[in-house]
């Protein structure tokens, strides 16, 4: 298939190190982090913030400001559905 006018690759995508070692080398220009903590993924976070200087924009969009939002370029607030006006109640006690 294609997406934008571009061929899909059918190959797996990279995991934490391979992105790293590919930020770091200028292969991949920008990374979103949704919920995940691949600050703490690599023992050695100079391994992760050398791969941050070697890419033009990293975003990171949690719930928290997380360690690995210390690495972001831009932090991107999340919302969680217990944010909502919800109302617990037990009746224990009643």
């Amino acid at each position: 298939g294609s997406l934008w006018g571009r061929r899909i690759s059918g190959t797996s995508g990279r995991g934490n190190p391979n992105v790293f070692a590919a930020g770091r080398g200028g292969a991949i220009k920008g990374l979103y982090v949704q919920g995940e903590a691949i600050a703490l993924a690599d023992p050695d976070t100079e391994h992760v913030e050398f791969a941050r200087r070697g890419m033009d924009l990293v975003v990171v969009h949690d719930l928290f400001r997380s360690e690995t939002a210390r690495f972001a370029h831009d932090f991107l607030p999340g919302a969680s559905f217990l944010g909502a006006v919800l109302r617990f109640s037990s009746t224990a006690n009643s």
